[in-house]
């Protein structure tokens, strides 16, 4: 099943084998702050989502506001997402990217900021008990990378 998320917040099937689309009626999804677009990622036969939203607890806005990296997973019987992870870092990436590769979903995250380029990479195992997200590297590889490039970015993992 190849899936897509608009920016709208509609979500959308396609079946590969069978060669037809189809609409997916999720129950309220997830909210988000508009300018940082959804990044889906399917990991082990599951539906996730990575959004940025502001920080709550219990149900209550954080008084200062907090903008926070959210990952959701979409009940594929139900189509209702619960939220399972916060990520561990700020959301400073307007246009991070996250890939999965076996029970692992990794994230690589590349800006400037007072005209330094910073990069890290942070995974989490989603067959963990709890989802929870590390920091896996810090080395600033970008600094060799034109600044412009921060905005585009591609990642993969090849299993040797």
């Amino acid at each position: 099943m190849f899936y897509v998320y608009s920016e709208t917040d509609k979500l959308a099937g396609f079946d590969l084998e069978k060669g037809c689309s189809m609409m997916i009626q999720v129950h309220r999804p997830p909210l988000r702050l508009p300018d940082y677009y959804p990044k889906l990622v399917s990991c082990q036969t599951r539906l996730f989502m990575l959004c940025v939203s502001w920080c709550d607890y219990d149900g209550l806005l954080n008084r200062r506001e907090k903008a926070v990296r959210k990952m959701w997973e979409l009940d594929l019987k139900s189509h209702a997402w619960s939220e399972v992870s916060r990520h561990l870092d700020a959301p400073m990436d307007w246009n991070a990217s996250f890939f999965a590769d076996q029970n692992k979903i990794y994230g690589v995250e590349m800006f400037r900021i007072f005209g330094q380029v910073l990069d890290f990479v942070t995974a989490c195992n989603v067959s963990d008990s709890e989802i929870k997200w590390s920091t896996i590297s810090r080395k600033h590889a970008a600094h060799e990378a034109d600044a412009s490039s921060c905005i585009t970015k591609l990642m993969l993992v090849m299993n040797l």
